[in-house]
């Protein structure tokens, strides 16, 4: 009988361990890989018919996720899915680039390559890759898009890793087998049956991603408004007529992050553990969303849009809930004779 209680958990610390995947790198090493022709590398998965996110999980044998995984993004963030915070919980640390940056078209996306930052959240330090964009915007709230969405990537670095607590579960499965051997003969089947289900539910809570050693994600939202455009946007894209081809690279103008942060500091953040909204779907990534949009004008808009096209992964199931394929899937086999 004990042999046959271990085994799950043989299976569950194989998973534990493997766990910590890293962020998938859209950049090798900063500024994506370039062939002898000068080229960017351009992305080999994408939103369209067979290569689009239905079909995901086949891009390659890290990406089963994308299908299988129940903590998944992007997702509709509203008062049940995603806990609202102030945004002055949060420390984004990004210094001015004052020559601008790399930028690039992945074929999936437009890319700019800032290594030059930080973020603070809960305690941990993340630092920054990379930030990209997406239209129409991936995350919704309470049901409505926006035009466009920007995510900005931060990595945990690898001495946080190494100094990360070890996971309780060993001293939890311990006590409960103590407590399992203890029983007399009569009770002891409910009694398991009963321990059993309690450390399930331990195990299978909710995890506080931001805690471990995660990967964070900030995200913008942006909204098309002639009024007030986005200074910082504006400079992004001042050059999109050099980067309109998939592989193409250019420069942006300087990049002022303070208007960002500003923004951060004065809204509230939607926050959830979700995953990488690309190829390898990897999930333990702690997400920001911040509720004010950002402003870009309606020139800028189109233009950015008619060279990303779509570029957005449709929404996930609420956090920790079946993947919608795999629900498919389940469904599907229960109408077969």
């Amino acid at each position: 009988m004990k042999t046959s209680l271990l085994l799950p958990f043989v299976t569950l610390a194989s998973a534990i361990c493997h766990h910590r995947t890293s962020l998938y790198r859209r950049s090798h090493g900063g500024i994506a890989a370039r062939g002898e022709d000068g080229l960017v590398e351009v992305a080999k998965f994408g939103y369209d018919d067979l290569t689009g996110p239905l079909n995901w999980h086949g891009h390659n044998n890290q990406s089963s996720k994308c299908a299988t995984g129940a903590w998944q993004s992007p997702i509709n963030l509203n008062d049940t899915s995603a806990t609202l915070v102030a945004g002055t919980s949060l420390t984004f640390d990004v210094p001015n680039l004052p020559h601008g940056a790399a930028f690039e078209n992945l074929g999936s996306t437009l890319e700019v390559v800032a290594e030059n930052g930080t973020l603070t959240r809960r305690g941990r330090k993340f630092h920054l890759r990379q930030f990209h964009f997406h239209t129409p915007s991936e995350h919704r709230v309470d049901s409505e898009y926006f035009p466009m969405e920007v995510h900005f990537v931060f990595e945990a670095d690898e001495q946080q890793l190494k100094s990360e607590p070890p996971l309780p579960f060993p001293s939890l499965l311990y006590e409960f087998l103590v407590l399992v051997k203890t029983m007399s003969q009569e009770t002891q089947l409910v009694q398991t049956c009963f321990y059993g289900f309690l450390f399930t539910v331990q195990i299978w809570r909710p995890v506080d991603h931001s805690t471990g050693p995660s990967n964070s994600v900030v995200g913008f939202l942006i909204e098309v408004d002639n009024s007030a455009p986005s200074p910082f946007l504006a400079n992004v894209f001042a050059h999109l007529d050099e980067v309109k081809e998939p592989g193409s690279h250019a420069e942006t103008e300087e990049l002022d992050f303070g208007e960002l942060k500003r923004l951060l500091e004065g809204s509230d953040v939607y926050q959830y553990d979700g995953s990488l909204t690309t190829p390898p779907c990897t999930e333990g990534i702690a997400w920001n969303v911040v509720a004010e949009p950002l402003r870009v004008d309606d020139v800028t808009y189109r233009a950015a849009k008619k060279v990303m096209k779509f570029n957005s992964r449709y929404t996930q199931n609420v956090p920790g809930q079946r993947n919608l394929l795999e629900n498919s899937r389940v469904m599907l086999n229960a109408m077969s004779p």
